[in-house]
């Protein structure tokens, strides 16, 4: 999928964001070696920063078809939720995209991974489902920057087939739509746009 189809402008913050964080925040150099090792918190801390600042830029921004006060809407990183009324506590994403003190215009939850794991992904699809499912998030994205993206798309595959076994309420298929997987090899470079739909009709 190309960037300029991404149904929402947030969607397609993310994605500029993205190629704008440099490989150094993503492959750290280890001291007194020629190692270098990716570190997911270093990632998700810069590309943090990243969206905010393009999020400043887009003041008027158009949301869900109409204007919405920008300053309403922001990015949160890791909010725990202990003591959340409604959310269950279990559930700590690394970025939330939202309007605070209302379940209202929860637009987007994200996960990231910069490691090949197969846990941690099927624990973020875990998370991206329910947060979709059971709080009304309109978007779900999961970002993988690092080799293995062909592995990754596997176990993607692998998780929803056997999602009747998953301890969340399943997604309905009519939301696939509304899953974006962003794919980058590395940082600093376009990632691939896949909905899960896509990716689950990949033979």
């Amino acid at each position: 999928m190309e960037r300029q189809n991404l149904p929402s402008a947030y969607l397609e913050l993310i994605y500029e964001a993205m190629v704008r964080v440099e490989t150094r925040y993503c492959k750290i150099k280890v001291a007194e070696s020629d190692e270098e090792i990716s570190r997911e918190r270093v990632y998700c801390y810069e590309l943090y920063h990243q969206m905010r600042m393009l999020q400043e830029r887009r003041n008027n921004a158009h949301l869900y078809g109409k204007k919405v006060d920008e300053s309403q809407i922001v990015i949160n990183g890791e909010i725990d939720k202990a003591g959340h009324p409604v959310i269950n506590p279990n559930f700590n994403p690394d970025f939330v995209i939202h309007r605070q003190k209302i379940m209202d215009n929860n637009i987007c939850v994200v996960e990231v991974k910069t490691n090949y794991s197969k846990p941690g992904i099927t624990k973020d699809f875990g998370t991206i489902t329910c947060m979709m499912n059971c709080y009304r998030y309109e978007y779900g994205v999961f970002i993988y920057v690092g080799e293995k993206t062909d592995c990754v798309k596997a176990v993607i595959r692998e998780y929803f087939l056997n999602a009747a076994e998953c301890k969340c309420e399943k997604l309905k298929k009519d939301r696939y739509k509304e899953v974006y997987i962003y794919l980058a090899y590395e940082a600093e470079c376009a990632p691939e746009i896949f909905t899960l739909q896509e990716i689950l009709e990949e033979n």
